[in-house]
């Protein structure tokens, strides 16, 4: 066998400059017999040499992917370097294989010396800056193909915030097709309801198809139509005022404060004192799950007389004073979508302490039905109620909500140890006597472009996003009133969120840091 691996640094050089990609989650060393059958020329058992080569993928029923280690770079094109036994080059073979993604390897078995197979890892390791899973011995072709067949040519994504399963969701599932109660209605919605009570302390709840839904339930129960001024923070995603459109009324945006990068109560309580037309509700976002300045918000509107509505939709678990959000108000509404901390693939859910409300929302919700034998209506309504099927997975999310927070909680940490000592990096506050459930990471940075960091951190697939685009300067909104000081728009131009699934451990978060580090030189 060839032990000789001078053009190491050549392989390396190619991979540094994306001539290849590298990035794969898992990588296998084989050593394979390459050259027979392959090309113009035929070469009988016993001539085929066995080579190192990294498997990628799996490309047929005996063709695979893969970098073959003693190889030479030409034009950006990868050649096997083979040699007959009379030391000729196999140059049929040679122009056989002229692009990387067409190159066809054999398996066969083979012996080689674990000594060997250690230290070729070793120099692997090293030169490409990847770790290499070490097969057990030298595999057999049914073995390579045994081994290839797992998804090893899947990329290691890192993303925002994907969905965590708890272990009991497809149990329950079962247990809801077993009974054939599959529509809005059954013991599953009833259990996710009463489980989101009993976690937060909200007195009454009802479960529906996604947050923006639980929110035009609120304003249409508190009479909110055409023509009325509903407030909102602007620092927000669009589902929170798509609800205010649905009513036909207006949204006038409030600015942020620093402190929380929340609904500023200052500016609120500003507006409220002169603005000519008195509004009818408002609309807080506690924004990636961290609590708004709540009891201050709250305090104000009770004293002008406007309704309360928390969009919590991010923010299950966080607390004011030990006080859930979503339950300082006349309304909260809580989300369930596939990135939330807690997910149902899609779902909502409204609270609210006042009974008979929730009751009219629950009439709103199934087609505002009234109570005879034959469908008769007096008002019109919505087809917003959950599924029985997606209340059984909520019903298991909602058994590991603590640790998912506790989880997110510390997944900021671990980016507030790798990044704090660096001066242009600030972090999403948390305001005192509150516990936000850290949804997202957020930063922001003073000197250099976050659009930047998003660009790198691409490169290695973890996905980053810039902080919601204030409302107020969304095109759709241009004409809309606004009460705004610059604090959004300032944290929108220089902050992104950070990849915060709870499936990350440590050191993915070290190796994102890293990333963020060396963009920023630091």
């Amino acid at each position: 066998m060839d032990s000789k691996f001078d053009e190491w640094n050549d392989l390396k050089k190619c991979i540094d400059k994306k001539e290849i990609k590298v990035n794969i989650k898992e990588r296998y060393i084989y050593f394979l017999s390459v050259g027979h059958n392959v090309g113009t020329e035929s070469f009988g058992k016993g001539e085929a040499f066995l080579r190192p080569v990294i498997v990628y993928k799996k490309l047929g029923s005996n063709y695979f992917l893969g970098i073959p280690l003693t190889s030479k770079v030409k034009d950006g094109s990868y050649y096997f370097t083979f040699n007959r036994k009379n030391g000729k080059k196999n140059t049929a073979m040679l122009n056989q294989m002229k692009t990387f993604d067409a190159k066809r390897v054999v398996s066969y078995g083979g012996k080689i010396s674990k000594n060997v197979y250690a230290n070729l890892q070793n120099k692997m390791e090293k030169f490409l800056d990847i770790t290499l899973t070490k097969s057990e011995g030298v595999p057999t072709r049914a073995k390579s193909e045994e081994i290839l067949s797992k998804n090893k040519d899947e990329v290691k994504r890192f993303f925002l915030s994907s969905p965590h399963m708890s272990g009991n969701e497809l149990k329950y599932i079962e247990e809801v097709f077993k009974s054939n109660y599959i529509a809005p209605l059954g013991e599953y919605v009833d259990k996710f309801e009463q489980s989101v009570k009993n976690y937060t302390g909200a007195k009454n709840a009802l479960a529906v198809v996604n947050a923006t839904s639980a929110l035009h339930l609120a304003l249409r129960v508190l009479g909110v139509g055409e023509g009325d001024d509903v407030l909102a923070s602007t620092f927000t995603f669009i589902g929170s005022i798509n609800a205010i459109l649905y009513q036909r009324a207006n949204p006038v945006f409030i600015d942020s404060d620093e402190q929380s990068w929340n609904l500023s109560a200052k500016l609120l309580k500003e507006y409220l004192q002169t603005c000519l037309k008195k509004p009818k509700a408002l609309i807080v976002t506690h924004l990636y799950g961290m609590s708004a300045d709540i009891e201050k918000i709250s305090q104000i509107c009770k004293e002008y007389g406007v309704y309360l509505i928390e969009d919590s939709a991010e923010s299950l678990g966080a607390t004011y004073n030990n006080k859930h959000t979503g339950t300082f108000g006349d309304f909260g509404v809580y989300s369930f979508n596939g990135n939330k901390i807690l997910t149902t693939s899609g779902g909502g859910m409204l609270v609210s302490h006042n009974k008979e409300w929730i009751e009219k929302a629950l009439f709103y919700a199934t087609q505002a039905k009234e109570p005879c034998i034959h469908y008769e209506h007096l008002e019109y309504g919505y087809n917003y109620r959950m599924s029985n099927v997606l209340s059984a997975i909520g019903v298991a999310q909602m058994e590991v909500v603590e640790q998912r927070v506790t989880k997110k909680r510390e997944i900021f940490s671990w980016y507030k140890e790798f990044l704090d000592d660096v001066d242009e990096v600030s972090f999403m506050p948390e305001l005192p006597n509150s516990r936000g459930n850290r949804w997202l990471s957020a930063v922001t940075f003073e000197k250099t472009l976050h659009v930047d960091v998003m660009q790198s951190l691409q490169k290695l697939h973890v996905e980053s996003r810039p902080l919601w685009k204030p409302m107020h300067l969304q095109p759709l909104f241009k004409d809309s009133k606004k009460f705004v000081d610059g604090t959004s728009e300032k944290l929108y131009n220089k902050g992104l969120c950070l990849a915060s699934s709870t499936t990350m451990n440590k050191e993915d978060v070290e190796m994102i840091c890293k990333e963020i580090r060396k963009t920023l030189n630091v």
